[in-house]
């Protein structure tokens, strides 16, 4: 209360908008509680123990039509959106190494492999609570680190779904596959068993010589290779595969589809010797599905659909095949 009001109470409206944040503060603290004990935030638990609660067929699921009428004609139960976050801030000294040398910046790949291994772990955890096989369409919203900004952001939302005969008890899987792409995997015969990924932070020092062969003499370097630039792509690529094929061994898998290979060059512009100098910071990041093979899943009857997209009441038998190509 101000201090010129002491003499009044407080009005109800003043008392009730103190009380909400008293309640928002312990809520604040109970969700880093729940988060540095490697659970999920109590107000998320809250919003997946209702849903499962509910006895009729409600659902929420970020999957397209196609998708969606796909996952119900393979015999897939869509459940509802899951979602795993992690915000996470690099120390003061994890960019200082980057300097007067080539080679890998150890903590910002820890950094990116750490907070993608906590937001799927987040995920997974909802897709538990609400009695799932495994989460399929998962879409990632990544942002990396680098030396002016000390914070990355892992994010990956998906669409939690029930299989019959999955093993009752078992963690749920994660995909990054389409819905397309994960019913054609279940009736071929295969399952997903995770999301594996691989990434290296590598920085690249301008060293004399390359310097050298950028500008020549009085800037009359010919056409060549930049060998350091490309030696140490060629680095950065094999660290990233290797952790890759490191994770898909963990999970007993028979290989990794659907892979991605991304990356970005970040020039690093500094002053040396009156001079403007310029190195590079790699990110390299490779992630995909993790398989196994199991049985075949029999085909079902064909689709019945009807096309009114160009002002047609025609109606068209096609078969599952033609359907999921359909746009």
């Amino acid at each position: 209360m101000p201090w010129w009001r002491f003499w009044r109470p407080d009005t109800e409206a003043e008392l009730l908008a103190a009380a909400k944040a008293e309640a928002l503060v312990e809520q604040r603290k109970e969700a880093v509680k729940a988060l540095t004990n490697g659970d999920i935030p109590a107000i998320a638990k809250e919003r997946i123990l209702k849903h499962s609660g509910r006895t009729d067929k409600f659902f929420s699921s970020d999957l397209s039509v196609n998708e969606f009428l796909l996952m119900k004609e393979s015999g897939v139960e869509v459940i509802s959106q899951v979602m795993g976050t992690c915000y996470y801030n690099l120390g003061f000294f994890a960019s200082l190494g980057a300097g007067r040398y080539t080679g890998e910046m150890t903590q910002l790949t820890e950094a990116q492999s750490h907070s993608r291994l906590l937001a799927m772990q987040r995920m997974q955890q909802e897709a538990k609570l609400l009695g799932a096989s495994g989460v399929v369409g998962v879409r990632l919203k990544v942002k990396r680190p680098d030396v002016g900004n000390r914070n990355t952001e892992f994010t990956a939302f998906g669409t939690a779904v029930r299989i019959a005969g999955y093993p009752v008890g078992a963690e749920p899987f994660i995909s990054n596959l389409s819905g397309q792409e994960f019913w054609k995997l279940h009736t071929a015969g295969y399952r997903p068993v995770g999301v594996v990924m691989g990434c290296c932070s590598y920085y690249v020092y301008t060293d004399y010589q390359t310097r050298r062969q950028q500008t020549g003499f009085f800037f009359t370097a010919p056409n060549q290779e930049i060998v350091n630039y490309t030696q140490s792509f060629y680095n950065a690529r094999e660290l990233s595969m290797w952790r890759l094929d490191s994770e898909l061994k963990e999970l007993s898998a028979d290989g990794a589809i659907g892979v991605d290979v991304d990356f970005e060059i970040e020039e690093i512009e500094y002053e040396l010797n009156r001079q403007t100098q310029i190195d590079l910071l790699l990110h390299f990041t490779a992630l995909g599905t993790a398989i196994q093979e199991t049985e075949a899943v029999p085909a079902r009857a064909p689709l019945m659909f009807i096309d009114l997209s160009k002002g047609k009441n025609s109606g068209a038998q096609v078969t599952l095949e033609e359907y999921a190509t359909t746009e």
